[in-house]
């Protein structure tokens, strides 16, 4: 274990709450991993080089996705330039599939060219100042 640690730069490994949060350090900076279920992790940089205060954030982010998880909330959220990308890009295969001729009639002329470009253009401005508030 400790060859396949080093081989990865991990330099401190441990696993706190019976085994669901693994606290691990690289380039000397915390982090933490979550298990979400589906074979998926959540990964968290704890943004520190202190072992007593990762551990303390790593036990409150556990505690925190856990009480999400059991509230039926989002895990991670995303911020809003993603939102505003996805939303565009949304559009724009909308706007493809009206040129294909293969959209149904509910949803042939939904998005014209003038309305694309305005989309592009707002969304520029739109991510520029709030692309990084969590949403």
């Amino acid at each position: 274990m400790e060859v396949v640690a080093q081989k990865l730069g991990v330099e401190h490994k441990e696993e706190l709450e019976d085994g669901k949060v693994l606290l691990f350090s690289r380039n000397g900076i915390f982090q933490a991993r979550f298990y979400k279920g589906d074979r998926s992790y959540i990964y968290k940089s704890l943004k520190t080089k202190k072992l007593d205060e990762a551990r303390r954030l790593a036990t409150k982010f556990f505690y925190e996705t856990e009480y999400k998880k059991s509230e039926g909330l989002p895990l991670q959220q995303k911020s809003f330039g993603d939102v505003m990308r996805e939303y565009t890009a949304h559009r724009q295969q909308q706007y493809d599939q009206s040129l294909q001729g293969n959209a149904n009639a509910s949803s042939k002329g939904q998005v014209s060219i003038h309305m694309l470009r305005q989309i592009k253009r707002v969304s520029k401005f739109l991510i520029e100042c709030h692309g990084n508030k969590a949403v």
